[in-house]
Parts: structure tokens; sequence; C-alpha cells
């Protein structure tokens, strides 16, 4: 069995206690107002007795006065008749109004008022009677018994309501006698067993007195350890006026951690509080105090100036303690400093603008999916990426998915949903106008305060582009891939041409000009005759023409290389001498022009469009079969243009589109090297034209 420790005893001795003194009062009281319900209903009952009494008897007086008229003529006997009259009616009345709340006498009080009233109108036509026409009429009318009859209904009407409201007497004397009785027996009862528990609760208290002193130091330690707490708390309790100027009536000891003044200034100088409320918020906050018996409680924020004179944000909750009878009775608040909490509002306000300038900014496209896949954010990046307009897509499912695409995007979602997250999956989606897009995807859970994955965040890239310039740089890479192996083999050809070159007409030179200066050495070594020198002189004069046929050779080398009077008079000459030479080798005409001032441009870019001109007309020659070419170099603002038209077949767009051309390659790769570029444009029969362009010396134009 469990052990009851003593204070649960004392506890339950208590409950006990105040359940008997409950119960006694509960009895009591509900017996005290029967009782005197009861006795009310008694009071009533006999004035309604009294009442009935009183009109019988009235009528009594009407009818003695009639009678005695009526047999003497004595106008004194109609002065009990006349004084009934005159209070016979409110009499009736007040009946009338003590039964309001029983029916049936009710229809008593009006069959009574009928015949009272029919009664009263015998009464006064008998004495009418007397008066005008003398005692023997008024005898025959009173000898016809309608007046006695109605008295005698009369009296039968009022004895059976008087029986009536005796019957409710004696009830109501019963019930009082057994609420009486009830209430003494309760109250005996109670007050034994009030003495039983008072006398076990002594009991109880003397011997758990020690406890009882242990609990208490107890308590009090407690009760001190809860005042440091309040004191070290930031919160503050307190109590005010409810009107005026709103001063303080009591404050917790901390008011001087967190405002710098103790509570007894406050209490002191009634007008603290109010002076030291920021001026901007002053207004605002006494209206919210003044609106406090309409609403009843109080939720304001607003600065206040503490003891070292700087303002800082509090948090004011309040309600208003009435009186019971309902006038205001005082303010009841806690005053809480939420500086720092203000502080982080305004942080955490300012990384969200930040975040939404971030997310407003940012050339990513943003989405926000909710649970159901709902569109909730939109960013404008997005929205050129795909050309559907915020106010399009909020609220709905994405329309970017197609519909052959929905179930990948469904099961996409649910897998994120699921705390899944994906990085640059890459994904086909659709604009506005249907052109599909290559997305790299990122997508992340979104959760609530809670924890719960609530949505989701999708990060979009369009890859199109990239993808495109991957295309092309893969493309470019084979191409230069070619190219190179292209410069490869070119550099190898034109070694072996230049060394057969030098081999078989410089060799052969060489070896005829070695012949001849050792034939001239065994000459030289004989004695010399005339036929000798002759001989001599001859073979002087072949080998310096052999000499002069080598030097020829050699320059055509060296020219064939690099000419020289690129070097030596700059790119107008070198390129006109090209187009000289091309129209010799050719038979084709070259109309040629060119600025008449120097050309600003450095010596390597000199080169490069050097040898784009060569392979130009190496095409022309080769591909356009024109029989008449243009030749325009200009200066136009920072660019040197050269612009080369022939009248052949024109340049096919497979041509165009060739990338593994090399010869255009080479010649758009030449460009690109100095910042320049190469525009070809031809029609079938109508000729090309190929227009190069390389920018001039900074400053120079």
């Amino acid at each position: 069995m469990m052990q009851l420790s003593l204070e649960r005893k004392t506890e339950i001795a208590v409950a006990l206690m105040l359940a008997l003194l409950l119960g006694i009062g509960f009895v009591s009281h509900r017996n005290s107002t029967e009782f005197i319900h009861n006795s009310a209903q008694i009071v009533h009952t006999r004035q309604v007795r009294g009442n009935l009494q009183h009109i019988l008897s009235l009528m009594e007086e009407i009818e003695i006065g009639q009678r005695g008229y009526i047999i003497t003529g004595e106008s004194s006997f109609l002065e009990p008749y006349l004084s009934a009259m005159d209070t016979i009616e409110d009499r009736l009345v007040h009946a009338k109004t003590l039964i309001t709340d029983e029916p049936q006498l009710q229809a008593h009080i009006d069959t009574l008022s009928s015949l009272v009233k029919s009664r009263i109108a015998f009464a006064a036509e008998s004495i009418e009677l007397r008066r005008s026409r003398g005692f023997a009429a008024a005898r025959e009318l009173l000898l016809s018994g309608k007046g006695n009859q109605e008295m005698d209904q009369i009296r039968a009407l009022i004895t059976e309501m008087s029986e009536a409201e005796n019957i409710h007497l004696l009830e109501y004397f019963n019930r009082t006698s057994a609420l009486a009785q009830s209430t003494i027996t309760v109250a005996e009862v109670g007050s034994a067993l009030a003495v039983v528990i008072v006398f076990v609760m002594g009991t109880v208290y003397r011997w758990g007195l020690t406890a009882r002193r242990r609990t208490e130091q107890a308590l009090q330690e407690s009760l001190a350890k809860q005042t440091l707490v309040i004191r070290a708390l930031p919160v503050v309790i307190y109590s005010s006026r409810a009107s005026g100027d709103f001063a303080m009536l009591w404050v917790s000891d901390n008011i001087e951690k967190v405002s710098g003044y103790s509570g007894g200034v406050f209490l002191k100088d009634t007008g603290l509080w109010a002076a030291r409320c920021h001026p901007d918020d002053r207004e605002r906050v006494f209206q919210e105090f003044q609106r406090l018996p309409e609403v009843g409680t109080l939720n304001v924020e607003y600065r206040w100036q503490v003891a070292d004179g700087t303002y800082r944000w509090f948090l004011n909750q309040a309600v208003l303690q009435t009186t019971p009878d309902g006038p205001a009775k005082e303010i009841l608040g806690l005053w809480l400093d939420i500086t720092e909490r203000k502080a982080t509002e305004d942080r955490l306000r300012e990384v969200n603008e930040r975040l939404t300038a971030l997310v407003q900014a940012s050339p990513v496209g943003i989405v926000i999916l909710d649970a159901d896949g709902l569109c909730q954010l939109w960013n404008p990046a997005a929205e050129h990426i795909f050309a559907w307009r915020e106010d399009e897509v909020l609220g709905r499912p994405l329309p970017t998915v197609a519909p052959e695409q929905s179930d990948e995007h469904r099961l996409l979602r649910e897998r994120v949903i699921k705390d899944e997250a994906f990085t640059d999956l890459e994904v086909i989606r659709h604009k506005k106008d249907g052109t599909p897009v290559c997305i790299s995807l990122s997508t992340a859970p979104l959760r609530d305060p809670s924890g719960t994955i609530c949505g989701l965040l999708g990060l979009m890239v369009d890859m199109t582009q990239r993808k495109e310039a991957d295309l092309q740089l893969c493309q470019s890479r084979d191409q230069l891939r070619a190219l190179t192996t292209r410069l490869h083999s070119a550099r190898e050809e034109e070694g072996t041409r230049i060394a057969r070159e030098v081999h078989d007409e410089l060799g052969q030179a060489m070896t005829s000009l070695k012949l001849d200066l050792s034939w001239m050495a065994r000459r030289l070594s004989i004695p010399e005759t005339a036929d000798s020198r002759g001989q001599l002189l001859e073979r002087i004069q072949g080998t310096m023409r052999e000499l002069e046929v080598t030097i020829q050779t050699v320059r055509a080398i060296a020219t064939a290389l690099r000419p020289s009077v690129l070097d030596e008079l700059g790119l107008a000459s070198a390129l006109d001498w090209q187009t000289r030479d091309f129209e010799k080798r050719t038979g084709i005409r070259c109309k040629w022009s060119m600025p008449q001032v120097p050309i600003p441009i450095g010596p390597d870019q000199a080169t490069a469009i050097f040898r784009i001109y060569q392979e130009i007309l190496t095409n022309v020659a080769r591909h356009a079969q024109a029989s008449h070419t243009r030749i325009h170099l200009r200066i136009s603002a920072d660019w040197l243009v050269l612009e080369v038209c022939d009248n052949g077949r024109g340049i096919s767009e497979s041509s165009l589109a060739n990338r593994n051309s090399l010869g255009l390659l080479g010649m758009r790769e030449r460009a690109a090297q100095w910042g320049g570029d190469i525009s070809i444009l031809g029609a079938e029969g109508m000729g090309t034209t190929v227009r190069v362009r390389l920018p001039l010396l900074e400053g120079a134009a």
C-alpha cells in the first residue's frame, strides 16, 4: 500500500475541508435561496388572499349601501357604496398584477372582473330606479334575484381562489419547514465533520511541524533565488495608472538593470516614463494606452531613453485590470528590452533585401516550387531564358515542361522532396515559343522552420550557347589539328622543294663553277700565250655569266621564301609586286588601288595580310575561273581593309560551310591572330568577294 507523505495528507485534509465547506455552503446557499423564494411566495399568497378578501369586502359594502339606500332613500347609505366604487377597480388591477405568473387564477380574475362590473352596474341601475321611480320599481328589480345571484357567484369564485391560495400557502409552509430541517441537519453533520477534520489536521500539523519548518526555509531560499532570477532577467514587471500620464504604481527591482533608473525614481517621478519616450513614438504609444479600455490588451514597441542618454527599443505588453463594478483599476504589464532583437531584425531585413537583389540580378535562372509543384518564385533571369513573365508562372505548374516530360519532371521533384539534391543535371526545357533550351539544373530541398521539407529550389543555367560554343570549340580543335598537320606537311614540302632547287640548280651551277675554277687554276700554272690568254678570258666570262644565273636563282628562292620588297618597300609595294607577278603568271587582269599615305601597321601584321593575299590569289587562280580581279586596300577608322573581288564562278555555300578547308581556315587563323577577321561573300555566277580586316597600330588612325 502506498505511503502518503505528510504534505499529501495535509493537502487531502485541506481539500476535504474545502469540499465540506463548499458542500455546506452550497446546501446552505441553495436552501437559503429556496427559503427566501418560499417566503416570498408565502407573502405573495397572503397578498393575493388579502386582496381577494378586500374585493369581497368592497362588494359587500356596495351591496349594503345599495340595499340601505333603496329601503330608506337616505343618501348616507351611499357613502360606503361610493367609497367602495372608488377603490374596487384598483383592487381588481392589483389582483391581476399579483397573479401574472398563475394562468389559471388569471382566468378566474377575468371572470371575477366581469362579475364585479356586472354587479356594480346592477347596483347603479337599482339606485337610479330608486331615485327616479321610487321604492317599488327598485324593489321589483331587487326581487328579480340577479344581484343576489351575482354576489353568490362572486363569493364562490373568491372562496375558490382563496382555497387554491391556501393550498399553495400550505405547500410553501411545508417546503420551508423541510428546508429548515435539512439546513439544520447539514449544518450539524458538517460541523461534526469539520471538527473531525480540524482535529485530524491539527494532529497532522503537529506531527509535521518540523518538516513544515524545513519546507518553509526551503521555500524562502527558493523565493530568494526567484528574486535573483527576476532581477537578472531583462523583463520588467510593473503596474501603472489606468489613465492620465500612466505613471508607475509598482515596478520590479530589475528595472534599474534595464533602464538605469531605480524603482524608487520611477515611483517618485511620475512623469519620468512619459518624458523619456522618443518624441516620434510618444503620441502613438499614448494612443495605444488610451485604447486599453476598448481592447483590454496592449502590445506596442517603442524607443525609450535610458539613463545613459541612449534610446533603446522596448516591447510593452499589458492588460487592463478592472474593479468588480466595471471601472478601470490599474494596468499590469511586462516591459522588455528588444534592442538586440530589433538590430537582428534590421540585419535580417538587410540580408533579405540583399538576397532579393541577388535573386533579381542573378544571371542564373532561379525558381522555387512548393510541395505540390506550383511555382512560388520566378526571377528575371528565368524570365529572360524562357520568355515567360513572372505573373504567367507564379502559382501554376512550370510551363517550361513539355507534356511528354511531365513524368520525368514529377519523378525528379519527388526525389528532391525526399531530400535528394542534384547538381549540373542536363535537361531539356522549352521557351514560351516552344523552342527547346538545354538547361544545366541544380536542385535542393527547402525546409520550413520545423525542418520539414516544404518545397524545392532550382538553379537553371542556359547551356544552349555553351553547347554550341563547345561544339564550335571541338570543330575548331579539329580544324587546328588539321591545320597543324597541313602546316607540317607544307613545311616539309617547302623544304623538299627548296632542297631540290638548291640541289638541282645551285648544285649544278656550283659544280660548273668548280670545274671552271679548276681549269683556270691549271691554265695559270703553265706559261701564258696569246691563245691561252684568250681561252682564259673566255672561260672567265662564262663563269661570270654562270654566277649571274646562280645569283638570280638564289634571289628567286629567297623571294619565294619571303619577298624582300615587303621589308624594304612596305606592304603596299609588296602587294603591288605580288599583283603584277600574279597577273603575269596567270593572265588574269587585275585592277589595283591603295592609299597614297603610309600604312600604319606592324611588320608581323604586314606579313600576315601579305600571306592572306597570296592565299586569296592562289584560290582565284585555282578555283575562280575568273578573267578579271579588283583589289582595293584602304584605311577605315581604326582598321586596315583589304578587299579582293573577282568575276569568276562564285564560291558555293558548301565550300563556305566546309570547316575542313585548310586554305580558308589558315586565312581566318592568321587574321584572328592579330584581332582581325575575314568575310567571304559569293553567289553562283556572280563572283566572290573576300574582305580582310586587321586593326591598325594603336593611335595610328
